[in-house]
């Protein structure tokens, strides 16, 4: 047996398996970020452990400058850089063929500078290289695009 990997012991008396007690077993974290490997996206890169959660509050914070779009950034930013894509679509409950505003970008602001001719929705695709988010639908279940160029 090594070492350096965490061990428990199993107590194999019948009496004794009606106990709420507990034990946190340690695992392995090869690159030190805080994330064991086994839930680590990237278990041999520090800067990055799993896919971000999503991108909120996107808002037009400025009423002067009405192609401005903010939002915050994700509350789990699983790494240390975040990228996001600016989504628009003429349609609310489909954004799979939307048009991309702003690809693969670290700021939490974009613009659009299309005047808009009818209604537009927007959305913002919080990512890294563990994979996207764009949040969820008031139903529950994750939303979906197509991708930015």
């Amino acid at each position: 047996m090594r070492d350096d990997l965490p061990t428990a012991v199993v107590d194999p008396v019948a009496g004794n398996n009606n106990s709420t007690e507990s034990m946190t077993v340690g695992s392995a974290d090869s690159d030190g970020d805080g994330v064991p490997d086994a839930s680590d996206c990237s278990p041999g890169d520090g800067t990055l452990w799993a896919v971000p959660s999503e991108a909120t509050d996107l808002i037009f914070p400025n009423a002067a400058d009405p192609a401005l779009l903010q939002w915050r950034a994700p509350s789990s930013p699983g790494g240390t850089v975040v990228r996001y894509d600016l989504l628009r679509s003429a349609v609310p409950a489909s954004f799979s063929s939307a048009v991309c505003l702003a690809a693969d970008i670290t700021s939490t602001t974009a613009t659009d500078l299309t005047p808009p001719t009818a209604i537009l929705y927007f959305l913002v695709r919080s990512e890294n290289p563990c994979g996207g988010n764009l949040g969820t639908r008031s139903d529950g279940a994750p939303r979906t695009a197509g991708s930015c160029p």
